[in-house]
């Protein structure tokens, strides 16, 4: 366990909400660790997730957004 990164489930938080929250916490520690060369980048199709990462200026986007932007040929999600 890094002690950094950990989150507790909080009361009433379901496992998959903890989850999204403990992926959040991880993204916005590594991209403070990291060079400034290396784009950390939350990958999520849950859209509450990304709004929650936009709250705490996590850069994120979709799975689809993010194979189109890269690729170019965003029918490769399909």
């Amino acid at each position: 366990m890094f002690q950094e990164t950990y989150v507790d489930r909080r009361p009433g938080e379901s496992a998959n909400d903890r989850n999204d929250r403990a992926i959040r916490v991880a993204a916005d520690w590594y991209s403070k660790h990291v060079d400034n060369s290396v784009d950390v980048v939350l990958l999520s199709n849950d859209a509450e997730n990304r709004r929650l990462a936009d709250e705490m200026k996590i850069k994120n986007t979709s799975f689809e957004n993010y194979i189109g932007a890269m690729s170019g040929q965003p029918h490769l999600v399909n």
